[in-house]
């Protein structure tokens, strides 16, 4: 999370008197935390668009987000889970959000999957697996945000906007881990 550093002043002179002292080359007296809430895919569920996918526990006993663009959420994937997406899907408005994929964790996108700012996360971990089965512009869809891929994650390209676009435009910092090239479709051949 991110930390702030907090004073609390009083106030000290006459309301009005011109003797007032708001200011204070004192340190911060105190500190604190934000956290970002973080939610859990819930065995059984199998659409990432769904808020009800989605729980505050990792045993699907506490509560779903209430929305994926209001406020800064991070969302995992967990371990044997596999998700599909059923339409687009936007997530990440806010900065620092983020959306993982677990070891053993697989998400397919049939749809775009847009992270919504810059510096919201899509991370892959090692063993975790991400299928990209559309053909939007992953530059301005899938790779709008940050990227964290391990070495040992799996990246399958099974479709992609054509054939002159890059496939690391908007990715940074490559590597893509285990990347598998496997579309037949916006391909030129033979000349």
């Amino acid at each position: 999370g991110t930390t702030y550093h907090v004073s609390v002043y009083t106030y000290n002179g006459t309301a009005g008197s011109g003797n007032e002292n708001y200011l204070t080359t004192s340190a911060p007296t105190a500190s604190f935390t934000a956290q970002i809430p973080t939610f859990y895919s819930v065995a059984g569920q199998t659409n990432p668009n769904a808020t009800s996918s989605w729980n505050s526990e990792t045993n699907g006993t506490g509560s779903a987000p209430a929305d994926f663009t209001s406020n800064a959420l991070r969302l995992i994937i967990q371990n044997g889970h596999s998700m599909t997406t059923s339409s687009a899907w936007t997530f990440g408005t806010s900065a620092n959000s983020e959306l993982r994929i677990s070891t053993g964790a697989t998400l397919t996108a049939t749809s775009a999957i847009t992270i919504n700012n810059a510096a919201s996360i899509f991370r892959i971990d090692s063993a975790g697996t991400y299928n990209h089965n559309n053909n939007t512009t992953a530059s301005s869809t899938i790779f709008n945000g940050l990227e964290s891929f391990h070495a040992a994650s799996n990246f399958n390209l099974n479709n992609w906007s054509s054939n002159t676009a890059s496939l690391t435009g908007g990715v940074g910092p490559l590597p893509y881990g285990n990347l598998t090239i496997n579309w037949t479709t916006n391909i030129v051949t033979g000349k």
